[in-house]
């Protein structure tokens, strides 16, 4: 399905980011994205997103515009509009482009969601417009089950066949947690069309540190159509401090042939006070020298409020045997821990000294009244896992409302984009390609590696 890719780093749905014991938010009006010359500080507008709400504060649609520094003129490209039903729900998301020639907005995809009490819960619907035809085809839908304390179950995915017209099973994704709503188990399934029947693919069993909602171990199995069997493919193990930060997560691979785990991956996590700073060393194991050796680093620093304030990525180059900068994004908040601008450097390049793309995103908002204190409740927190994550698995987030998200590669471009149900929430990695990637929900942030 073709949506589109909107270049842009860290584009917001939504700008909340209010204290609890405020009663306002600033809400995101305007995105102004700005380009530099290569080493100097001369920037130029290149694109802006303007961004309209219902009376009630909901986001009602979303316009993106390039700018031609030449002209001086604003030029719309493509448009996203929000439905929401009587319950305030998101209902429908018309996705369009514009076209210069009949200087229209011409639909090219949408998104219907609907809601049930009794399973499925929710279906998400996804269609494609057929310009030849004027009518709306039917693309892909998922169909998600919650069980009675409000944590996602099971999750159907179908294809629609043009030629016959009806839906066909895909994929089938299935969910169990513990008493404390974590998800202990994981399963993907695949439709046979020979036998007509779902045939196992891959699962995932977690466990976490008693009582609490962190993950300390996962095991992943792929299964054997062969010999109909679990396969042993990859695991990991979570090292907690006194202060249950993870110091250490460590991957390992299944050998079939040795029948033994072989180590993958290491991460280590040093942790500093003054200033707040999290260091994360990323390690990758030589089977002939039998050593780890360096991979890459992130360095994420964070003000007195618990705002990430930058994110340095290094990379590590074997031929000098030094540290290579990757990229380098800063962020900067007002008093009221408002994001006030992004600014992002990557493509660094070592002959010269600098890097050879550099954005930056500003944000203009407005403060609007906001949930009271009884309505947002202190404690709630957004959880993703696992991390890193295999390519076409799905990326389990946590969230404590519905809200939407952006997922983006580090060029900016957004690679999978959508709205978060309160619960137990699974994004679909399908058809992304492994690299480092950008969660955004709201004001969180949370870097993301597809092995």
């Amino acid at each position: 399905m073709n949506r589109v890719f909107i270049t842009a780093i860290a584009i917001l749905f939504y700008f909340t980011k209010a204290a609890f014991a405020q009663e306002s938010e600033c809400r995101l009006d305007t995105l102004n994205v700005y380009k530099y010359i290569p080493d100097t500080e001369v920037r130029y507008l290149t694109s802006r997103v303007l961004y309209q709400y219902t009376t009630d504060n909901k986001l009602l649609q979303r316009t993106f515009q390039s700018y031609n520094d030449a002209t001086g003129i604003f030029t719309s490209t493509t448009r996203y509009n929000y439905t929401y039903n009587n319950e305030g729900e998101l209902a429908e998301l018309i996705y369009l482009n514009w076209n210069t020639s009949t200087s229209a907005w011409n639909p090219y995809g949408r998104t219907q969601y609907s809601y049930s009490t009794a399973a499925p819960h929710q279906v998400v619907l996804e269609q494609d417009w057929d310009d030849a035809n004027n009518v709306w085809e039917n693309y892909s839908r998922r169909s998600s089950t919650i069980n009675s304390e409000g944590y996602l179950i099971e999750s159907i995915n179908e294809q629609w066949d043009n030629f016959y017209n009806v839906w066909y099973n895909s994929q089938r994704y299935s969910y169990q947690h513990d008493a404390s709503g974590n998800k202990i188990f994981e399963s993907r399934e695949g439709w046979n069309g020979t036998t007509n029947s779902w045939q196992f693919q891959f699962k995932r069993t977690s466990s976490y540190s008693p009582g609490s909602d962190l993950l300390i171990e996962f095991t992943d199995q792929n299964w054997n159509t062969v010999n109909n069997a679990w396969v042993n493919t990859q695991k990991a193990n979570y090292t907690l401090n006194a202060s249950n930060q993870y110091t250490e997560i460590l991957f390992q691979v299944w050998n079939a042939n040795l029948s033994l785990w072989q180590n993958n991956i290491r991460v280590v996590n040093t942790y500093f006070t003054f200033p707040s700073t999290t260091q994360s060393l990323r390690l990758a194991w030589n089977n002939a020298q039998s050593v780890w050796l360096n991979n890459s680093k992130s360095t994420y620093t964070y003000d007195i409020n618990d705002n990430e304030t930058s994110i340095f990525e290094e990379d590590w180059d074997e031929s000098s045997s030094a540290w290579q900068n990757n990229f380098f994004l800063f962020r900067e908040y007002n008093a009221d821990n408002d994001l006030l601008f992004e600014d992002f450097r990557n493509q660094w390049n070592p002959n010269l000294g600098y890097y050879g793309n550099r954005t930056r995103s500003e944000y203009r908002c407005n403060r609007v009244e906001s949930l009271t204190v009884s309505e947002y409740e202190e404690g709630n927190e957004i959880q993703v896992y696992p991390n890193p994550i295999n390519a076409g698995e799905s990326l389990m987030v946590h969230s404590d409302k519905v809200q939407p998200y952006i997922l983006i590669n580090l060029n900016g471009q957004v690679v999978s984009t959508g709205n978060l149900s309160e619960g137990t929430n699974a994004i679909n990695t399908s058809g992304i390609r492994g690299g480092i990637y950008i969660l955004r929900i709201s004001n969180f942030t949370k870097k993301v590696l597809i092995q």
